[in-house]
């Protein structure tokens, strides 16, 4: 299942520059986007604030409604669960553990293990 790539920004080159920001978000989506295989759907999706100098698309070929989990507030379950394929009962119900993969990376999913 290829991986959904949405950035938000104030800044992408060209509709709205003020510094370097707009210039790294530009250069990653279009490197996202050449990326070959099923590692990433295209295109990649790049979010701005209504600036009023950016006008308004013609039309829009996609509409889906995005939802950014609130890293701070307190869920009583994975944050990733209504994203997340492999997604089960107990990340519905339960917030994951924190533990340490034998590669040394930090890992907070019920099924780690059997998804490794």
């Amino acid at each position: 299942m290829p991986m959904r790539v949405a950035m938000l920004s104030a800044e992408c080159e060209p509709w709205a520059k003020t510094g370097g920001l707009a210039d790294v978000v530009d250069a990653l989506a279009r490197a996202l986007g050449r990326l070959s295989g099923e590692a990433v759907e295209t295109p990649v999706d790049v979010f701005l604030p209504r600036y009023r100098i950016v006008p308004e698309p013609q039309a829009i070929e996609r509409t889906q409604v995005l939802s950014v989990p609130d890293p701070i507030s307190e869920t009583q379950a994975c944050m990733f669960a209504p994203r997340c394929a492999h997604a089960i009962e107990r990340c519905r119900g339960e917030v994951p553990r924190m533990r340490t993969a034998a590669d040394g990376r930090k890992v907070a999913c019920h099924r780690f293990e059997e998804l490794a």
